[in-house]
């Protein structure tokens, strides 16, 4: 939990390998799906995590549904204004306990965040209809795009970073 407080976008995800894995669904976790980590921390005695996952093309979310959803009983009113605790049950962000998280997913990604002092070259690419692979679990990831990157100084450290813009920040329902 610690890179949560550090210079790190964090994020995670439930993948099966094509196992089934029904008490995670039943939850409310969507299998195959990356999730953003907002925040965690310590908080009154219980280590919890604020969870995200993209609205899906109907501009709708599907979230966790186990102790501290937003219709938990474990919150109290303390912990609810202390987290600026919101119920709406379609925002895409929940809570969730850690000894949770570890129990329902399986990956975890993080990003370093960059400062000014680094060199940035953007490309600008769409993942849709014909070059909308999915991920390795497909074979069909083959079609994503891709780039070769051929550096040709010796020591150089290269990051690379994928974003995908807010939907909420659109109208598009999570198509850019």
């Amino acid at each position: 939990m610690e890179k949560m407080m550090s210079n790190h976008v964090v994020g995670c995800a439930s993948n099966t390998r094509g196992q089934p894995r029904t008490h995670t669904e039943e939850k409310g976790i969507v299998l195959n799906k990356a999730y953003s980590m907002v925040t965690g921390g310590e908080f009154e005695c219980n280590k919890l995590m604020r969870l995200r996952i993209p609205l899906d093309e109907n501009g709708e979310a599907r979230e966790w549904s186990g102790k501290w959803s937003d219709e938990s009983s474990a919150w109290n009113s303390r912990l609810r204004q202390m987290l600026a605790f919101s119920k709406k049950s379609d925002d895409g962000t929940f809570w969730i306990e850690y000894a949770d998280f570890c129990k329902h997913f399986t990956k975890i990604y993080m990003c370093r965040m960059l400062d000014d002092l680094w060199t940035r070259f953007t490309v600008k690419a769409r993942w849709m209809d014909a070059t909308a692979g999915g991920c390795t679990n497909f074979i069909s990831w083959r079609d994503n795009n891709q780039w070769l990157v051929t550096i040709r100084q010796p020591a150089t450290k290269l990051l690379i970073k994928l974003v995908q813009p807010d939907a909420r920040m659109s109208n598009g329902h999570g198509r850019h």
